[in-house]
């Protein structure tokens, strides 16, 4: 079982970074002037997130050299941060989450170019190792921690708490950025749980440190998780046409 579940995932995530390298290269190649060697700032709504690799894999194997793109991917601690550097020009595309797709509609100057993945598999809540929550009815009116405000680990904690009847406020969240500053608030005992992803939860089992409690792609299925956005215009791509 482990085996099947180990090649399914590195089915997944190689089609992940074939859709990732193919749509920074076409979009990238679409700006006029593109082809003189420049550099394109993608920005990560996460810099450890799992999906998003693929940026980091295009530059070491030479994908983005061999298009003549010199790629930088810059990390941030979630959506609203991300979507930040959108509008200040400080990025040209960006990896983000389905709900990020909402701060397009707040005026963000970016577009949607695809979708990388769907139901959050990959996502997860986690409870410390001491923690007294033991099951889902134990989470109603629990402090948990998310990445920002409007970000996708914000969005499937209200989701969940919605689906159990609480309302989409059910479990309460404290936004604390980066994954590093989460897993400290939770051993530290600041909060009862860490939204993240699921990953962060099974290294803290592995280390007796907590536990996977809630695995949200059981729960969300018409969805999508991670996003490619575009830039509307940057100065950067400008002066490159």
């Amino acid at each position: 079982m482990d085996t099947l579940v180990m090649n399914t995932a590195r089915k997944a995530f190689g089609r992940q970074c074939l859709r990732a390298a193919s749509v920074l290269a076409i979009v990238a190649l679409a700006t006029p002037g593109a082809l003189a060697a420049d550099l394109v700032r993608v920005g990560k709504a996460s810099a450890t997130t799992f999906a998003f690799a693929p940026i980091e894999i295009g530059k070491e194997k030479g994908i983005w050299a061999k298009y003549n793109l010199d790629v930088e991917s810059i990390g941030f601690g979630g959506d609203a941060r991300l979507q930040q550097a959108m509008v200040a020009d400080s990025i040209d595309f960006s990896l983000g989450s389905g709900p990020g797709m909402g701060f397009l509609a707040k005026g963000v100057p970016a577009v949607t170019v695809a979708a990388m993945a769907n139901e959050p598999l990959a996502m997860g809540l986690s409870i410390g190792k001491n923690s007294p929550i033991k099951s889902y009815d134990d989470l109603k009116g629990a402090t948990v921690s998310v990445s920002t405000g409007g970000s996708l680990t914000f969005w499937l904690v209200r989701e969940f708490s919605r689906q159990r009847g609480w309302g989409p406020a059910g479990i309460k969240t404290v936004p604390l950025g980066v994954n590093p500053a989460q897993v400290a608030a939770l051993k530290a005992g600041n909060v009862q749980g860490i939204v993240t992803s699921s990953s962060i939860g099974y290294m803290l089992e592995k280390n007796g440190d907590g536990r996977v409690l809630v695995e949200f792609g059981d729960h969300v299925k018409d969805f999508h998780t991670h996003v490619i956005f575009a830039r509307r215009s940057s100065s950067r791509l400008t002066r490159i046409a």
